[in-house]
């Protein structure tokens, strides 16, 4: 009885329906979370470079600005577009054509955790040079 069942269930045109959305649905979500994840890790990265370019600006304004005073300033940027915690570095380099430069560098880790696949943790790093000005 079963058996016939499942057999007129099987020829049913809604079954057949039915069962090929169970077998493509779980890959089509994973795609879709997938490009969801890597949109918002570029989101991230660009306001990042957004922020470390805004600090740039303030330290070629005042030189003697820290690195606690330029992760601050980055924390501020970001505010709630991010949702991650940034780490800020400071390097002031050698001369060049009379000018000192400064780089600042900025990075976080984030991790991808999706059902069913092995979580994945990458680095975003993004860096700035500006030259500082001269006292």
């Amino acid at each position: 009885m079963f058996a016939d069942h499942a057999s007129r269930l099987l020829r049913h045109a809604g079954a057949a329906s039915t069962i090929e959305f169970g077998v493509v649905a779980p890959a089509f979500l994973m795609i879709v979370i997938g490009i969801f994840w890597y949109g918002w890790s570029m989101h991230n990265a660009s306001s990042l470079t957004f922020a470390l370019d805004h600090a740039g600006r303030a330290l070629q304004i005042d030189s003697a600005l820290s690195r606690t005073a330029l992760q601050n300033l980055v924390d501020d940027k970001l505010g709630q577009t991010s949702d991650v915690s940034v780490t800020v570095n400071l390097e002031v380099g050698a001369e060049v054509n009379g000018a000192q430069l400064a780089t600042i560098s900025g990075s976080y880790a984030r991790i991808i955790d999706m059902p069913f696949i092995t979580p994945v943790e990458y680095q975003i790093t993004r860096q700035v040079t500006v030259p500082l000005r001269a006292n």
